[in-house]
């Protein structure tokens, strides 16, 4: 059955909405775990944030620092955050875990003799283009790193030694967590399905479900924002399989779903939110230069 163009959007707007709300209430969750109780909008400012950050730099690396300092901001101790983050950290990735393996048992082969006669013969044409990808995001990378070095040092150090204190969190906060994971997860890869379900001759359904986990969380390690360059690449050469020239237009609406949304989302409320602190820093970091190059004074 094809799906009403009208409807389809609607559809997406409401997984975008369901995904964005889940993340936000898991954390407030989590909070009220370790004892705090912390509002709704401060808790989606930063995560909208973070996700805009993640979507602009390579490997997203820029999100992390984003929602460690957002949850700090919301009162949590340095422990309590480091405590949050991991147990967070931990849910989703078994949950990614979770439904890649029910994904791949149940469609992988069917998804691979779908689209290995596309991809396939187009691999040695698109190699070049990759080693483009590659190389342009290790540039990214390089730069980002020596951007802010000592943040990611910091966010990043301090994660490894944080199993400690994940005891602070109550297991019924732990418990409730996991089906809004679930839930945030299964939205995003739902984009996909719901805009190739408007072609005339869509894919078949398990096809474009494992293609979409695959686009989505195969820019995790990819090198450059939002895995961009490599991700278009596969999508149009058959990864969530191929309907025809129709895909290019699903590939633009499902970029916006899920990666142009977060970013305008994030440029809305953090912003505002954030401006003021990032200009007084960005002052300080002027003056002190200026001291550093005219040297103390005679």
């Amino acid at each position: 059955m094809v799906l009403d163009d009208v409807a389809a959007q609607a559809i997406c707007v409401a997984l975008v909405a369901a995904d964005q709300l889940t993340k936000t209430w898991r954390i407030q969750i989590l909070a009220r775990g370790l004892g705090y109780r912390i509002r709704f909008r401060p808790v989606f400012t930063f995560n909208v944030a973070s996700d805009a950050a993640s979507t602009l730099t390579p490997l997203r690396m820029g999100g992390e620092p984003v929602r460690f300092a957002g949850i700090m901001e919301t009162g949590l101790t340095v422990a309590d955050t480091i405590a949050l983050i991991t147990v967070e950290g931990s849910i989703e990735y078994t949950s990614v875990i979770a439904i890649a393996a029910y994904l791949g048992s149940t469609y992988a082969g069917e998804w691979w003799r779908t689209v290995s006669a596309r991809l396939v013969p187009a691999m040695h044409r698109v190699v070049p283009w990759i080693g483009i990808v590659i190389m342009v995001g290790a540039g990214l990378w390089i730069v980002l790193r020596r951007a802010a070095p000592r943040l990611f040092v910091h966010v990043h150090g301090t994660l490894r030694d944080s199993w400690r204190n994940t005891r602070r969190i109550a297991p019924w906060a732990v418990g409730a967590s996991v089906p809004l994971t679930l839930i945030h997860v299964l939205a995003r890869i739902a984009i996909l399905p719901v805009l190739m379900a408007t072609l005339p001759a869509a894919p078949a359904a398990g096809v474009v479900w494992f293609g979409s986990f695959a686009l989505l969380y195969g820019q995790l390690v990819l090198p450059t924002p939002s895995g961009a360059g490599a991700v278009e690449i596969g999508f149009l050469n058959g990864v969530a399989g191929y309907a025809g020239p129709g895909v290019a237009t699903i590939l633009v609406w499902w970029r916006f779903y899920t990666a142009v949304t977060g970013v305008i989302l994030g440029v809305m409320f953090g912003v505002p939110h954030y401006g003021g602190a990032l200009r007084r820093w960005l002052v300080r970091r002027r003056v002190a230069r200026e001291a550093g190059r005219h040297g103390p004074s005679a």
